[in-house]
Parts: structure tokens; C-alpha cells; sequence
């Protein structure tokens, strides 16, 4: 469960959702981004309208 509020895409205005790790290969991944991923304190939130992405950090 992630921590993260869903926010207005900037472009079009429709919901952002987070993006799933695993659209990632992993392989390249350290073993602390891939905790903080699962944390949810990192990311990438993407419109599933527009294709706009943008990568959050808390």
C-alpha cells in the first residue's frame, strides 16, 4: 500500500497512478531503491491518458 495521494496529471488533468517496479528490469536494481520502491517512498506516477510520467520521493 503506498503512502502516495494520486495527483492530477499536469498535462491533461486525469489521474496519475503509480507504476508497477516489475515494468522495470530488475536485474538493475539495488537492493535498497527496490526497499524503498516497496516502501513506497519512491516511484514513478503515470496517466494512463496522456502517457505523462514524472518520478516522486518522499
Amino acid at each position: 500500500m503506498s503512502i502516495v495521494e494520486p495527483e492530477k496529471c499536469p498535462k491533461c488533468g486525469a489521474m496519475m497512478i503509480i507504476k508497477e517496479f516489475d515494468e522495470v528490469n530488475d536485474n538493475d536494481v539495488t537492493e535498497g531503491v527496490l526497499a524503498e520502491y516497496l516502501a513506497g517512498t519512491i516511484g514513478t506516477m503515470i496517466c494512463l491518458e496522456c502517457g505523462y510520467s514524472e518520478e516522486f520521493e518522499i
